[in-house]
């Protein structure tokens, strides 16, 4: 009877304590194991094992595959502890050039994860606003970025407005309505596409965006921000009982 409460009292421990903690995997191997000891309790028939005398090659093998999974894991770690100091220093300094250039080895390290090469192209964007010559490198990282992941409506609108500083109109007009094909209630991307076709005379208003026409007067481009403005509060102002 005490084993029994002792199981128990562990069991209950290793669940409250798995389902609660970080990092966000937890709870997924805790849910696991939880299953697999619930499913082992509830059997009527247990299973009859038979002794077979161990071989000496086995536990070496045992503590060879447990050793290369902790140093794995440790790898990860660290990879990931240096990506979180990298982010951490660009962010005091604004210094996104080093930063994004300190992420590829990163990146050569561990080409499948994909939050590293869309942090950045995201510093090679920031470093874009104040440098146009690095608008080329922020082009190509998000490109590269979103071969991995192609659903990602940001980064697609991020790279629209690369294309639109680096004079690539047509690719500008088609990442933008890419990222209004994964994210079609995104305001910014709708008030984007309009100033894009704008600037090209080839307006062809998207459907949402026929509430706003009336604040924008005649002959004036649509990225004029006052007047979006005007159409977004007049829009959604009302609706929070928010004073005119």
């Amino acid at each position: 009877q005490r084993l029994s409460l002792a199981a128990v009292a562990g069991l209950s421990g290793f669940t409250v304590h798995h389902l609660v903690d970080m990092p966000a995997m937890m709870p997924a191997i805790a849910l696991v194991g939880i299953v697999l000891i619930l499913y082992l309790a509830m059997m009527q028939q247990p299973i009859q094992l038979r002794w077979k005398p161990i071989q000496l090659s086995q536990p070496i093998l045992i503590i060879l595959f447990w050793g290369i999974l902790l140093i794995s894991g440790w790898w990860s770690s660290e990879q990931y502890r240096k990506y979180i100091l990298i982010l951490s220093a660009a962010t005091r300094s604004d210094g996104y050039i080093a930063a994004a250039q300190d992420l590829q080895s990163l990146i050569d390290a561990d080409p499948s994860m994909a939050i590293y090469q869309m942090q950045q192209a995201f510093l090679y964007g920031m470093a874009a606003v104040d440098n146009p010559e690095y608008t080329d490198d922020a082009i190509a990282a998000y490109e590269k970025f979103l071969q991995l992941e192609p659903n990602h409506a940001v980064s697609w609108a991020n790279l629209a407005a690369l294309y639109k500083q680096a004079g690539h109109d047509a690719e500008a007009l088609t990442a933008i309505e890419r990222a209004l094909e994964l994210a079609p209630q995104a305001k910014l991307f709708q008030r984007n596409l309009m100033v894009y076709q704008s600037e090209q005379g080839d307006i062809v208003f998207y459907e949402p965006n026929t509430l706003w026409v009336e604040d924008y007067p005649v002959g004036v481009n649509f990225s004029r921000f006052q007047y979006l403005r005007e159409a977004l509060g007049r829009q959604y102002l009302p609706q929070v009982g928010a004073p005119e």
